[in-house]
């Protein structure tokens, strides 16, 4: 953690929970209290980046037994009651240890960055937006309930681990025509792009679809493969 970006100047220090299988991202949607709708996702790191502590992507879905899916909605609805919270978005950054221990890392009372709504919506047509903004309307919500996504569906952040001019993105020409959904470019080519430090550094987002799991998980664990940043 970088101490001059801070406000505090402050390093809080935590125990490391060793990981089983992804950290756990994603979000979900509570009603008076109940946690009515959640989709669990796989956190994915660039290890060799200069922030390996930064997810790169999220992957839907969750790659863990349904009964660790209950376990971890069991221990998010414990904390809904002790903090006795209503109705809204949330997501989530959780871990699961060896025997199965549930950590809630984070739970931001918003929807996820980086597309996670519109990729949780091509996954379970649930819209997240639309939720949050009937919530925050005071629309009462009806009809919510929790169902399992269809296919493999991910985001991936455009990153590059040093700053330049951006020349260009090479992607391979079969993930573009049979993976790539949507395309969200934050630079044009040309500018300055920075390093990857945090997540305010993504040079886009893509939303991307696949044959398979295992297909997902390998590519989105690869991506040096697939996508290349040319910086000059």
């Amino acid at each position: 953690m970088l101490l001059h970006i801070q406000r505090k100047k402050k390093v809080i220090i935590e125990e490391y929970v060793k990981m089983k299988g992804y950290q756990v991202a994603g979000d979900g949607f509570s009603i008076d209290g109940k946690l009515c709708f959640r989709c669990f996702g796989n956190d994915h790191f660039d290890k060799t980046g200069i922030n390996p502590y930064v997810p790169i992507s999220a992957s839907f879905p969750y790659n863990m037994p349904e009964k660790i899916h209950e376990k971890i909605h069991d221990e998010i609805q414990r904390l809904f009651n002790l903090l006795n919270l209503k109705t809204g978005a949330y997501n989530f950054d959780i871990r699961i240890d060896d025997e199965d221990n549930v950590y809630i890392m984070e739970i931001g009372p918003r929807n996820g960055g980086n597309f996670i709504p519109q990729v949780i919506k091509y996954a379970t047509n649930i819209d997240m937006v639309e939720l949050t903004i009937k919530a925050a309307m005071g629309e009462k919500i009806k009809n919510l309930e929790q169902c399992l996504p269809t296919g493999n569906w991910s985001y991936f952040a455009i990153h590059s681990n040093k700053s330049g001019i951006l020349k260009d993105i090479i992607i391979d020409p079969i993930v573009k025509s049979e993976n790539i959904v949507e395309t969200h470019l934050n630079f044009k080519f040309g500018e300055i792009i920075p390093e990857f430090k945090g997540a305010n550094g993504s040079l886009g987002i893509l939303i991307m679809k696949f044959k398979s799991l295992s297909q997902m998980l390998n590519m989105m664990d690869n991506s040096d493969e697939w996508i290349k940043v040319i910086i000059e």
